[in-house]
């Protein structure tokens, strides 16, 4: 069968986008003798080259492959189909996002589709929806069906749940995992001077490299930058001094400026290296757990819909183990059950593998909610589909 014809067949069935991207029929034989039964999902993008990556080269990746029964993959999937669908419907607002969140915490359950209402509160100024809360929910129905696949392949799922939720987020500004690293993981401090050089901790979410301009560096929260980009980032070591200068960031994405996601590129200034390794929590010390590439949506969703704990570290609250609870419909953002606090901006979501290889969810950008409990960020399938930057 030629790769247009496959990539057709596949289509049908409902495979999606992404996992077409990269999936062929050698890679489809190994996970799958019948897509119809077993369903072909992408598990990560991972390093082929990572013993030179921890050496400091560019990452070459290729794509990891599992599969699932097709029930299971009807029901986790379905409800994306139809939160995509409700939020055509609904006011084009950043401040209004559709998730996907779990029905049932800490167990296997279907998902309902929440539909949010958030004004964002940072340094004293809001962010509101413009349109009311009560304008929201005239708009929602009550139930809604998803489906997946196509032609006779067509699977419906009707009554879905639909909720509206007003909420109030905070985003993170302000140790555990301080101190001097060389070279630099991902989950300790840096600091920057915007808007104030004395409560400006954040946490570095994972070594990067930017293919646009052949540049390594590090992931980071954007919303500290206050919009500026070009701004020096350090390890809070010596900084008066400047010789723990990390790099500039040069790629800024502020939600407080109007843009989607929360993130930044610390572009290397040539003098720190990276380090694909998790910190641990004393200087210059790291978990062992190598940072091998970024999880596929596929991947994600599965985690959430079987509530596989994953990670969550920030300088402030340290490391914590907690459920994905829901995802954005346009695979924007996360929320996790973690503790969070000011600092812990920036900070890496990530899963590790039965052989302890780690790979990167998100990029935390604050609470959810009104909670403490609650942890969003930014999507890193998200930050590689619309950046050069990837892990």
């Amino acid at each position: 069968m030629g790769r247009r014809r496959f990539i057709q067949s596949m289509s049908a069935l409902g495979i999606s986008a992404t996992t077409l991207n990269f999936l062929t029929q050698d890679a489809l034989a190994e996970v799958s003798d019948n897509p119809k039964d077993m369903v072909p999902r992408l598990k990560a993008l991972r390093h082929k080259n990572h013993d030179e990556v921890k050496k400091g080269a560019k990452p070459e990746r290729e794509p990891v492959f599992y599969s699932i029964p097709r029930d299971q993959w009807v029901q986790t999937e379905a409800p994306y189909d139809a939160a995509k669908k409700l939020e055509s419907q609904l006011p084009n607002d950043p401040q209004i996002q559709v998730m996907i969140r779990k029905s049932g915490p800490r167990k296997k359950s279907n998902s309902h589709i929440e539909v949010v209402h958030e004004t964002v509160e940072m340094n004293g100024a809001e962010i509101k929806p413009e349109s009311s809360l009560n304008s929201l929910k005239e708009q929602t129905p009550d139930t809604i069906s998803g489906s997946v696949g196509k032609g006779k392949n067509l699977v419906e799922v009707s009554g879905i749940p639909v909720r509206v939720k007003e909420s109030r987020a905070t985003l993170d500004d302000r140790n555990e995992f301080e101190g001097e690293y060389h070279p630099t993981p991902a989950g300790c401090c840096i600091t920057n001077p915007v808007p104030d050089p004395d409560d400006e901790n954040v946490t570095v979410g994972c070594p990067a490299y930017n293919s646009g301009t052949s540049t390594g560096g590090w992931l980071t929260s954007g919303h500290q930058y206050a919009g500026e980009t070009d701004v020096k980032t350090w390890q809070p070591v010596n900084k008066l001094t400047g010789t723990d200068v990390l790099g500039y960031n040069s790629v800024l994405h502020d939600p407080n400026e109007g843009d989607t996601g929360d993130f930044s590129f610390v572009a290397t200034d040539g003098n720190f290296d990276r380090k694909y390794d998790i910190a641990a929590s004393s200087n210059n010390t790291y978990e062992g757990w190598y940072l091998y590439g970024t999880l596929g949506m596929d991947k994600i969703k599965d985690l959430k819909e079987d509530g596989t704990p994953v990670y969550k570290q920030g300088i402030h609250t340290g490391r914590n183990q907690g459920e994905i609870l829901s995802i954005s419909s346009d695979d924007v953002y996360v929320v996790i059950d973690c503790d969070r606090y000011e600092g812990d901006s920036g900070g890496p979501y990530y899963w590790v593998d039965e052989y302890g290889e780690s790979y990167m969810i998100g990029i935390h950008r604050g609470n959810s909610a009104d909670s403490y409990s609650e942890s969003k960020g930014t999507l890193l399938p998200w930050i590689e589909a619309n950046t050069d930057i990837y892990v």
